[in-house]
């Protein structure tokens, strides 16, 4: 129902249509959906339990490659309850979609960027999903290189009962088919949110900037579309806070025992290939959530500029007050923070990156010891 109601080609419309594909929709949540909700959870959190098992037995590079493949699977598992936990949210954000501005009828160079900038998401969306399905393809390949070995991922099951080593199996099959749908897809909605929020920020500091000297009717538009605009990001705060303190740690892992396994040169061709696709896409990750943050942060800051570059004073006192409080309001710098702790920014993108290698130094010289 909400994506009827986008624009035609709306950058919005890849996540929700690969949600859909997936049996989830915004507009509502069917019953039977919460069954195929609780078979995801339990088969993704059995084959985390499965991976840990063999934690016990493993030493060297197999255990670094155990945790790896605990990580990835436990990844995919926050983000499909990130999911079910924000999707009202989501939807009130979505939703929210359908009473932005139109750049074509305000301002023709917003509009060439927002042209640009929607082609070049789609384009991105695209080339990952691509990157996705083609590392999923790689794990899947993996018993046909490494004929020795029965998983896909690292796994021990109690008494060797073969049986439940098929279930094992399955259960692993499951969960990596899961990756596209769930964390791709995860990543696709929240950029292109951004993508819109850093649109509108520059619709809204184009009219604000003709407002501050125009009809006092133009400027209290502007003002409750900053407004409008500020309680999106505030949402978007509540929504990601505690998924993104948990994608911080989550990526800081990952990328360590990657690079372990990288170095550790005990690795054949499939397993490079899916290696190197998957720091990849962990890099791209880390840098969806902190670079359009960083965008929309100075788009923010660019509105109270906007006002003060106007000849705002000249105005009587009434209005110079009023612009006074928004340009004071607007200088406020806004990040989302990770569980209110981490600034999600380009810093913390370099921190991830820095924190990384020491862990992998660190661990390195545990495992040599």
């Amino acid at each position: 129902l909400i994506m009827s109601r986008l624009p035609e080609g709306d950058i919005l419309e890849f996540a929700l249509q690969v949600y859909a594909t997936f049996g989830e929709n915004l507009s509502n949540t069917p019953k039977k959906i919460y069954v195929f909700r609780a078979i995801n959870v339990v088969m993704l959190s059995l084959t985390v339990i499965f991976i840990l098992e063999a934690c016990i037995e493993e030493e060297g590079i197999v255990l670094v490659k155990t945790l790896e493949s605990a990580i990835t699977v436990l990844h995919v598992l926050i983000k499909y309850l990130s999911f079910m936990y924000s999707k009202e949210g989501l939807k009130a954000i979505v939703e929210a979609r359908l009473k932005f501005w139109n750049p074509q009828a305000i301002n023709e160079h917003v509009a060439q960027f927002a042209k640009k900038l929607y082609s070049y998401i789609k384009t991105l969306n695209t080339i990952l999903l691509v990157v996705f399905i083609t590392s999923s393809e790689f794990y899947w390949l993996k018993p046909y290189f490494n004929s020795g070995e029965k998983f896909m991922l690292n796994a021990r099951v109690p008494y060797n009962f073969l049986p439940l080593e098929a279930v094992a199996l399955l259960m692993q099959y499951h969960s990596l088919g899961l990756i596209t749908p769930i964390v791709m897809t995860h990543d696709a909605l929240f950029l292109a949110i951004c993508g819109h929020l850093s649109v509108q920020l520059r619709l809204l500091k184009c009219k604000i900037y003709e407002a501050a000297v125009g009809e006092w009717e133009d400027l209290k538009t502007c003002i409750e579309y900053h407004q409008f605009l500020s309680r999106i990001f505030i949402q978007m705060q509540e929504i990601y806070s505690w998924f993104l303190l948990t994608q911080y740690f989550i990526s800081l892992g990952i990328l360590c025992v990657q690079l372990y396994i990288l170095n550790s040169r005990a690795l054949n061709i499939a397993d490079t290939i899916e290696l190197l696709l998957y720091l990849g896409t962990m890099y791209c990750e880390v840098a969806f959530y902190s670079i359009p943050i960083e965008d929309i942060s100075f788009k923010f800051l660019d509105i109270g500029n906007a006002i003060y570059m106007s000849p705002w004073y000249e105005k009587g006192l009434v209005r110079r007050k009023k612009l006074v409080i928004i340009m004071m309001y607007s200088q406020a710098v806004r990040y989302l923070k990770g569980g209110g702790i981490i600034p999600v920014n380009v810093d913390m993108l370099g921190s991830i990156f820095r924190k990384s290698f020491s862990l992998y130094l660190l661990l390195k010289n545990v495992i040599q010891k």
